[in-house]
């Protein structure tokens, strides 16, 4: 278990990460989410022991977490390949860095679950943006680390390629690795962390348990079909927005609006051939606290 406790981070005047406290749990993914300079790559830092926190402590199982004593992967926003390096040579190459050897069973493996087999030899720059980002993961993989920390892990994957990476990263969960997400793709952090934090400005403003914050929110989403009809009614009478060709949205205050929007809709003899009453979603809840 990773324990964040009380940590806090100044550069000159501007405190950059002010009293953190949270708590990842292995086999629980964590969100780290937050608008470009919320905290999270200063965060990230001081758990990689790149920065050292002012205040406050970062203990994993009980003890102060001692980077040597715990091996951990790191697939930075900023992607780090050599160019001009082989994808095997550098894979080696990553792997020694973590005290891993003799990894060519490994790295095989690695390519073919990523369809980069025929990469192998050939080096970075040869490679499309998609495929050099599979071939971070595999660095930050390799070594079997304890702790994994993704930073914008499915930032420029098309579908195919993010529904490989979530596939991968569940399997590591199910490993009870302990697993960081800093990500602004809410669609990813929501269908695969537990609990996670928003900041902003610094300062944590929502954490805890995904499902429980969502739940906290009395506000609703009525999604209806976009028909002549049901258009029409509303109009008149309530506020709605079209999210797709064939779907409108009613903004609630609660649950108990939306049975009264249906239960109005019938009293019109309007035909209602379907409906969805939804939760805010993760997307919903960080533009309202990050913005």
């Amino acid at each position: 278990m990773l324990e964040i406790q009380h940590v806090s981070k100044s550069f000159g005047t501007k405190k950059a990460v002010d009293d953190f406290s949270f708590t990842v749990k292995p086999g629980s993914p964590y969100g780290l989410l937050g608008r470009n300079g919320a905290g999270k790559t200063t965060t990230i830092k001081m758990i990689l022991g790149l920065v050292e926190p002012d205040e406050g402590t970062i203990r994993y199982n009980g003890e102060a977490f001692n980077r040597s004593k715990h091996s951990l992967g790191y697939m930075p926003e900023e992607r780090g390949l050599y160019l001009n390096a082989r994808i095997d040579e550098q894979l080696v190459y990553f792997a020694k860095l973590e005290g891993k050897r003799h990894v060519q069973a490994e790295i095989d493996m690695w390519l073919e679950r990523f369809e980069l087999v025929d990469y192998k030899q050939k080096k970075a720059q040869e490679l499309s943006k998609g495929n050099k980002q599979k071939v971070q993961l595999i660095a930050t993989l390799l070594h079997d680390p304890e702790i994994i920390i993704l930073d914008e892990p499915f930032s420029g994957l098309d579908p195919v390629n993010a529904d490989l990476f979530t596939t991968i990263i569940q399997e590591q969960v199910q490993q009870a690795k302990t697993v960081i997400f800093s990500s602004h793709q809410m669609q990813q952090v929501e269908a695969l962390c537990e609990d996670i934090a928003i900041l902003k400005a610094g300062q944590i403003q929502v954490q805890g348990n995904l499902s429980t914050i969502q739940a906290s929110y009395e506000k609703r989403f009525l999604q209806l079909p976009f028909t002549p009809a049901i258009t029409e009614y509303l109009d008149s009478h309530f506020r709605y927005e079209q999210i797709s060709p064939k779907e409108l949205q009613v903004e609630l205050e609660n649950s108990q609006m939306a049975i009264t929007v249906l239960q109005d809709l019938q009293a019109a003899g309007i035909d209602i051939p379907s409906f969805r009453c939804q939760q805010p979603s993760l997307h919903d809840i960080f533009v309202r606290v990050a913005k």
